[in-house]
């Protein structure tokens, strides 16, 4: 039997998911359930747009219910840390947020733990230099600040 890859989270990424999991489940399931025995009512199935739709919706919401589950059947709870670094070229001080792979956003500094700053600023304390190569070649930084969750 193959191993699964854990999937990291944070303690409140988890918890988005799993509600959101809860809800396509326990509302939009029978939301579209619902919609689908309307659009039966309109009578012809094969030229029948709302039924169509509704049979759509329901394919992709157990798409993504099948998604989170299997994300969450995998689930690997990380804790969220809050690393401010300086960069010893420019002076330019960051803060990064590092969170798992599926809750990302780089363009409010959270980053993943896999991602090459990420994973260099892992497990660091205030005070340790750190060089780092991106794709425009070696950053250095010095970490001011870490904040665990």
């Amino acid at each position: 039997m193959e191993k699964k890859e854990k999937i990291r989270y944070t303690k409140e990424g988890y918890e988005k998911d799993k509600s959101e999991l809860d809800w396509r489940i326990k509302v939009e399931r029978e939301r579209i359930k619902e919609a689908i025995g309307v659009a039966k009512s309109f009578g012809d199935l094969s030229e029948n747009a709302e039924y169509t739709e509704a049979r759509r919706e329901q394919s992709e919401n157990e798409t993504r219910i099948l998604e989170l589950q299997e994300r969450l059947d995998n689930a690997e709870i990380i804790v969220g840390t809050t690393v401010k670094v300086q960069n010893v070229d420019t002076g330019a001080e960051m803060t990064y947020f590092i969170v798992g792979t599926n809750e990302v956003d780089p363009f409010h500094g959270i980053i993943s733990d896999l991602s090459p700053i990420g994973a260099a600023l892992v497990n660091r304390e205030a005070g340790d230099k750190v060089e780092v190569e991106i794709p425009n070649g070696i950053v250095k930084f010095i970490v001011l600040d870490v904040q665990r969750k």
